[in-house]
């Protein structure tokens, strides 16, 4: 009673207003902070970077290049690998933020007003637990250009299967080392099937002790290592046949772990790799302990693809392959859902591999790496409001009270506003959906027709594949024949 008195208070005062808490990304907004001022150095170089993209010949970067090697690598948006982590919490119970209902009569179930006998449906909370699990994954893309028949150039983008390690911690290589050493200790105690006394994994696994050690820390941690082989192996393959194939570079955000010491030492050792990411070179950020050598954390931003704004589309998408999803029965293949880490992450997986973010969307993203640097630049390093979000794509603080502070997106603008992109095996639903007059449809009976038209085309195909294997008979008989015919014409002519 007292929240309501206090609202109808605030709602009818003439000096008093009420709305909803914005969310801001966590940064500087002081221009003099050390993180404001360490972005805007960054920032700077990568524009310097950028500039030498257009002066560089591309022969410069193939590994037998005669000549001087620059210590500042050039940045080409067509040979740049961005990398992110995504962690996503289960959901008990219902995915979406609000709940709609729908008067219904009880006889035939049509929409009906309660005037004339409509009931709305009990309602169907969230659950909300104290420590929710997540689901937890590696996510990175790339753009690559490629050469049209036509001599034209286009442009893809490419996505790598994420690195799954739900369930797992990610730690350096040195905590890394110590969980093996631990578990090498571990069982030295044990006895049974680990022998005597002081018998360990060297005893039972005299080959492959280090590999069976590393299988048991690996239910529970994740060596950064592995990531890196797993986007070091991406990068190689998106590259492979083309100029970059020995000089891409790659971005990661300010990950602990991935900047220790040992961490950056490896990748350097075992790839060559140390020198060919984005992060601060030469004087840039020197005096700063915190970020010489490395990016600058709170840059969701500048991780283009991925925080920018590859992984709200990914939300969005994942939010309505759900929803839709909801329509198929239990124990169905593509039923997608939140309730369980195992469930977010397959429901991650294939979202991501099938649906969003598009190709498209993230060649726009990456193409955009100029204009925040500029932004970032123009703003001294602190927060660049409309482009520091994790989330959304406008800075609208309340009901569109605050102008964007930079220019709209394509994907801001009605006129370009598109379909999120569903799952293929769930694209029949949502044509039901759209079909129907109240949005009600037979699952039964689609999931029905969905399977007969299925055979039908499968069948099709196989009677295709059929006919051109017996074409092909046909043709190589005829060509058999004709070699027999020659050759017994000539035996005639001899």
């Amino acid at each position: 009673m007292c929240v309501s008195v206090v609202d109808k208070f605030i709602a009818n005062s003439p000096v008093m207003r009420r709305y909803r808490r914005c969310r801001e990304k966590a940064g500087s907004t002081n221009a003099s902070s050390q993180w404001a001022m360490a972005r805007l150095a960054l920032c700077q170089q990568f524009i310097e970077q950028r500039l030498l993209s257009d002066e560089i010949c591309t022969d410069e970067l193939s590994n037998d290049f005669i000549g001087p090697k620059r210590e500042l690598l050039p940045i080409f948006l067509q040979g740049t690998v961005w990398a992110d982590e995504k962690h996503k919490n289960t959901v008990i119970g219902r995915n979406s933020k609000f709940e709609a209902q729908v008067s219904r009569n009880r006889f035939d179930g049509e929409a009906t007003e309660l005037q004339f006998g409509g009931q709305f449906p009990e309602r169907r909370p969230q659950k909300q637990v104290k420590f929710p699990q997540e689901a937890r994954a590696c996510f990175a893309v790339a753009r690559r250009d490629k050469m049209n028949p036509d001599g034209s150039i286009s442009q893809e983008g490419i996505k790598m299967e994420p690195y799954d390690y739900t369930s797992r911690t990610v730690v350096g290589r040195k905590r890394y080392e110590q969980e093996v050493t631990k578990e090498l200790n571990r069982v030295k105690s044990l006895k049974g099937c680990w022998g005597g006394q002081g018998d360990g994994y060297e005893n039972r696994y005299p080959v492959t002790s280090r590999l069976e050690v590393e299988k048991k820390v690996d239910k529970t941690f994740c060596n950064i290592t592995h990531i890196m082989d797993a986007l070091v192996n991406f990068g190689n393959h998106v590259y492979k046949d083309t100029v970059f194939k020995d000089s891409w570079l790659l971005f990661h955000d300010g990950l602990k772990q991935w900047w220790e010491e040992d961490a950056q030492k490896y990748l350097q050792e075992q790839y060559q790799m140390g020198n060919r990411q984005l992060r601060a070179y030469g004087n840039t950020n020197i005096d700063n302990k915190y970020y010489a050598g490395k990016v600058v954390g709170d840059s969701p931003e500048l991780c283009r693809g991925l925080d920018a704004y590859g992984f709200s589309d990914l939300e969005k998408s994942i939010n309505d392959n759900v929803a839709i999803a909801s329509y198929l029965p239990k124990g169905h293949p593509y039923k997608f859902s939140l309730n369980t880490p195992t469930e977010v992450s397959r429901t991650m997986r294939e979202t991501w591999v099938h649906c969003a973010p598009t190709s498209e969307r993230i060649c726009e993203d990456i193409n955009g790496f100029d204009h925040v640097l500029d932004k970032i630049i123009e703003s001294e390093g602190t927060i660049v409001k409309g482009e520091a979000l994790r989330h959304g794509r406008r800075e609208m603080k309340h009901k569109g009270d605050e102008r964007l502070t930079t220019r709209l997106k394509a994907a801001q603008r009605k006129s370009t506003l598109q379909m999120t992109e569903i799952h293929p095996e769930l694209k029949f639903i949502r044509d039901e959906i759209i079909k129907s007059a109240d949005g009600n449809i037979n699952i039964e009976a689609t999931l029905e027709e969905l399977a007969e038209n299925t055979a039908e085309a499968e069948r099709q195909g196989l009677a295709e594949e059929i006919m051109e294997e017996l074409q092909q008979e046909n043709i190589e008989e005829g060509t058999i024949g004709e070699d027999l015919g020659n050759d017994m014409e000539g035996e005639e002519e001899e």
